[in-house]
């Protein structure tokens, strides 16, 4: 499957923290990266969001559209999200025609988009090549600001989104209400459209 074989929505929320981390690399507060294999009627995810008390909930979601309304012109989407960004087979167990397979090759894209999207705070923050100190970073998100065009800024907060699909499927990604996923999931943010 090709780079752009598959459709995207990748939703940014985070701060800029200078005196800590510097000008470009950025605390991420909240994540939502969906992706959607071509004229698949399933779409897979991962959600990050502040908790509070410097923790991040990670979650996996999984979701299943109806067929396109054309009368209506939009398409409904059911949704199963788990703990954790690791896919757990069973948290598909209410959707009906689930494919495993196209589950496993999806939430691989999914990995890799998220791994040039975000960056672990341990892989980035070390002082030195020699000596492992703990920087408070250690265990969150961090991402590059340089990374994203397009940014909407607010007192020192980042939101950023981008959608890479084809609009001209019948099963179409952009029918899925952000808002409403972003709401199931626990934490102290939401992504709107």
């Amino acid at each position: 499957m090709k780079k752009d074989e598959f459709n995207s929505m990748i939703r940014l929320y985070f701060v800029s923290i200078p005196d800590d981390l510097g000008d470009d690399l950025c605390l991420v507060k909240g994540a939502l990266i969906i992706v959607q294999k071509l004229n698949s009627e399933w779409a897979y995810g991962y959600h990050i969001k502040n908790q509070g008390g410097g923790t991040v909930g990670e979650y996996h979601l999984i979701f299943k559209s109806s067929e396109y309304d054309k009368e209506n012109e939009c398409v409904e989407w059911e949704s199963a999200f788990g703990d954790f960004r690791n896919y757990d087979m069973s948290t598909a167990d209410g959707l009906k025609g689930f494919n495993e397979d196209e589950a496993l090759e999806m939430f691989g894209k999914l990995d890799d988009l998220w791994d040039s999207t975000l960056h672990w705070g341990g892989d980035l923050v070390y002082t030195t090549d020699e000596v492992e100190e703990y920087s408070g970073y250690d265990e969150m998100f961090l991402c590059y600001k340089s990374k994203f065009s397009n940014l909407v800024e607010e007192n020192s907060s980042f939101w950023y989104a981008k959608d890479n699909a084809n609009w001209d499927e019948e099963v179409f990604l952009q029918h899925l209400d952000i808002e409403s996923v972003s709401e199931e999931i626990p934490g102290n943010m939401c992504f709107w459209e």
